[in-house]
């Protein structure tokens, strides 16, 4: 009798355990396996994006030179990160155009690069701290605020 009750027992934990593989850990192994994949493909996504504008800044660059002589565009490291909540990869670029008195002036723009609109973004923030506006210093916080929330604490 108590080896029946054994059995039954054993028979019962197995089964449980047996679940629990498949509808707890098994779910979850796949979905944290998708995500992986999701965030490879924006990366890859991202990087194309890169080498795209790093060709269209090129040929900007020669007809800003032919412009203003001796101004320059540096690039930013560009951001990419797969953000869930949004079930889409997202792309922040931008960078600084300076002219021959370097008088300088920031760009930045957050894209879903999956419909390849622009979220967010703000243009023309000098590098001479006396001379921005309120209005800039506004749109530079909320740019700020929204990148935070897109793209979390990472910087």
């Amino acid at each position: 009798m108590k080896n029946k009750v054994y059995i039954s027992l054993g028979i019962v934990i197995a089964g449980i355990a047996i679940a629990y593989y498949f509808f707890v850990t098994l779910p979850q192994v796949e979905k944290y396996a998708k995500l992986f994949s999701l965030k490879q493909q924006c990366a890859q996504t991202g990087e194309q994006y890169y080498q795209k504008i790093l060709v269209q800044n090129a040929r900007d660059n020669a007809k800003d030179q032919a412009l203003v002589p001796g101004s320059s565009w540096q690039e930013n490291q560009p951001k990419y990160i797969y953000n869930e909540k949004l079930n889409t990869c997202l792309y922040e670029e931008g960078g600084t155009f300076c002219d021959v008195k370097n008088s300088c002036l920031e760009t930045k723009s957050i894209i879903d690069l999956s419909t390849n609109q622009t979220l967010v973004s703000y243009d023309g923030f000098p590098n001479d701290f006396s001379k921005v506006t309120q209005r800039e210093w506004q749109d530079r916080i909320n740019f700020d605020t929204q990148e935070t929330q897109l793209f979390g604490k990472i910087q």
